[in-house]
């Protein structure tokens, strides 16, 4: 492919008025977990497994199936059900940006960053397992090219 040369710098949060939406990394980990959650959504209309989502990317089978871990792990480490949208959404649910803000973390080798954030979302016991399968998926998302950014996200909160 053959980027502009302004899309290949590094855009600062002021100078990215979009910086609200997610980025193509972001949106490819969301519709992953989207499609894990939601395999069928009425206004999208795709049959589309969550595995192709991860697989047309790249991605390979063991980081495949790292996600599928983590997703579990995920499920079942959290006392409420997880706030996810479905893959139509353009807004990011409150629990969609703590997965990326930890993956991002976790890409750029902060560990202590990312503990701390899973302390704040999911009971302490389930922290280490959970923490080491969303490396394992972080680091071959990495290995696939792909690079989810740490910075501020606007969420849209579950009532």
């Amino acid at each position: 492919m053959n980027y502009p040369a302004f899309a290949l710098r590094e855009a600062s949060l002021s100078e990215d008025a979009l910086s609200h939406y997610p980025d193509a990394s972001e949106q490819l980990v969301l519709n992953a977990v989207r499609t894990w959650f939601r395999p069928r959504c009425d206004a999208v209309r795709q049959g589309q497994h969550w595995r192709d989502v991860l697989g047309d990317v790249g991605l390979a089978l063991a980081g495949i199936d790292c996600f599928d871990m983590m997703m579990h792990a995920l499920l079942h480490a959290s006392h409420r059900p997880l706030d996810t949208r479905c893959r139509c959404a353009s807004d990011i649910a409150s629990d969609e940006a703590s997965l990326l803000q930890t993956l991002a973390y976790l890409q750029s080798t902060d560990s202590s960053a990312a503990t701390d954030l899973l302390n704040q979302w999911l009971p302490s016991a389930s922290v280490g397992h959970t923490l080491k399968v969303m490396r394992w998926f972080a680091l071959n998302l990495l290995n696939a090219g792909i690079m989810v950014r740490s910075r501020p996200r606007r969420v849209a909160y579950m009532h």
